[in-house]
């Protein structure tokens, strides 16, 4: 026994010491989200940043601080005439990602761009025009796409009544509150259950209530706010099926929660006692410390990153979740929400 668990303890070292690429990345932007978030993730995997773009000179020569044989600049034009570069990662003020996913594509490289892409459907439908008119694709930073929970979720979905979607922060001054931070759960919403329209909504500067009419027939109430706290920010999500419910809270947990038996229109449960059947189907181990346990892989960083730099090895379209033509369903939703309040 001694000796296979020390056979599989090797074997998963050399997976994760001897993975190789056959090509060279660049990153644009050094901000704290990127820092935080999209850097470590890259270092576990051991993505070869040839290049990280930055705004002031200062910030280029900060580079070596995460990487010593990378490259700190400021000349995207060098970057982009690379051609050992195969992908760009694009992290940046929200309001540039739109130029710099336009100056990417034309120069012919794949790029991972955290989301908004841009900040109007139309300004999508022309990033989508870009890249049909070469052979380089775009993965959007939604990252509830690649979360483990969402997937699960996904792959179990069927005979939906109903939902109801609560997404609650604080305040958020620093940018658009929907292009920017209430683009999560509404991306989540059509992954889930396809496309949706508003069919009556209230909202003020800073929460949504919408009851929305999916395509499929599927009904859903949904609470968007930045008008709670971000210490005691949540997300929770019930999903009414013919079986039972489905309840997700965060990213970290999903629960089914199975229906009482009803027969000839009688619940059973009126009649005998039954007793409430729950199967934990996800659940991060916060006991546990390992990739699978960590909030960058339960939040689906890791996987929507990983798919990104996969894709770019291998050109498997499969890959990606998140591409720019699946996302122009959030974007219409979206902007559907700027419009005059309907009731």
């Amino acid at each position: 026994m001694k000796k296979i668990i020390e056979r599989y303890k090797q074997i998963r070292k050399n997976t994760l010491l001897g993975r190789e690429y056959a090509h060279s990345y660049a990153f644009i932007g050094m901000g704290a989200h990127a820092l935080q978030n999209l850097y470590p993730v890259l270092n576990y995997l051991h993505v070869p940043l040839k290049y990280i773009v930055t705004r002031t000179e200062k910030s280029a020569e900060l580079v070596h601080n995460l990487y010593a044989n990378c490259e700190g600049t400021t000349n995207l034009d060098k970057v982009l005439v690379d051609k050992s570069v195969r992908g760009v990662f694009i992290c940046t003020t929200p309001t540039s990602h739109y130029d710099l996913v336009l100056k990417t594509l034309s120069a012919g490289k794949h790029a991972f761009v955290e989301k908004p892409p841009c900040t109007s459907p139309e300004a999508l439908k022309t990033l989508i025009k870009t890249q049909e008119k070469g052979n380089s694709d775009v993965f959007v930073g939604l990252q509830r796409r690649y979360a483990p929970a969402f997937s699960i979720l996904k792959s179990r979905l069927k005979d939906i009544n109903h939902y109801v979607y609560r997404y609650a922060t604080g305040a958020f001054p620093e940018g658009d509150v929907l292009f920017e931070l209430f683009i999560h759960p509404i991306d989540a919403m059509h992954f889930l259950f396809g496309k949706a329209e508003v069919k009556s909504s209230l909202h003020n500067k800073s929460t949504y209530l919408l009851n929305v009419l999916h395509e499929n027939g599927v009904i859903g109430i949904i609470e968007l706010s930045a008008d709670y706290s971000w210490k005691e920010s949540f997300e929770y999500l019930s999903v009414n099926t013919g079986n039972g419910i489905f309840v997700l809270n965060g990213l970290d947990s999903l629960v089914f929660q199975k229906k009482p038996k009803v027969i000839a229109r009688i619940p059973l449960e009126k009649i005998t006692t039954q007793t409430p059947q729950h199967t934990i189907l996800f659940n991060r181990n916060t006991f546990v410390a390992n990739v699978q346990n960590n909030e960058l892989f339960t939040n689906g960083f890791y996987d929507g990153l990983k798919s990104f730099v996969d894709f770019c090895e291998k050109e498997d379209a499969k890959l990606n979740k998140s591409g720019l033509s699946e996302t122009l369903k959030t974007f219409d939703f979206l902007n559907q929400l700027k419009l005059p309040i309907r009731h």
